[in-house]
């Protein structure tokens, strides 16, 4: 069973990618950012940050750049709105804000 965890492990180092999040469009959603969005139905506002597999924790409002929010949200602009379809239904949400750290 370790030497199964261990070739898992091996694989996603050889298929990982070195992403600096300086390089990033500063004006549109990409990894590492941070973004604050509202939710158009309700004005209900979240705040999430798009990483990586293996720091995705939703309960600190981190999620990956592959989940449907996620990818909804990739590449749009402060002020732009995007509909998601989310396991509950379909979801419209207007980016707020977008912000890097560092």
């Amino acid at each position: 069973q370790l030497e199964a965890q261990i070739n898992e492990l091996w694989d996603r180092l050889m298929r990982s990618q070195i992403v600096d999040p300086r390089r990033a469009p500063r004006n549109r959603v990409a990894f590492g950012a941070i973004v604050t969005i509202v939710d158009i139905d309700t004005e209900k506002e979240e705040t999430w940050q798009l990483v990586g597999l293996g720091e995705d924790d939703p309960a600190e409002f981190r999620i990956l750049t592959t989940s449907p929010l996620g990818q909804g949200l990739m590449l749009k602009k402060k002020g732009e709105e995007a509909e998601i379809v989310l396991p509950r239904g379909k979801a419209r949400y207007r980016v707020q804000d977008i912000r890097y750290p560092l």
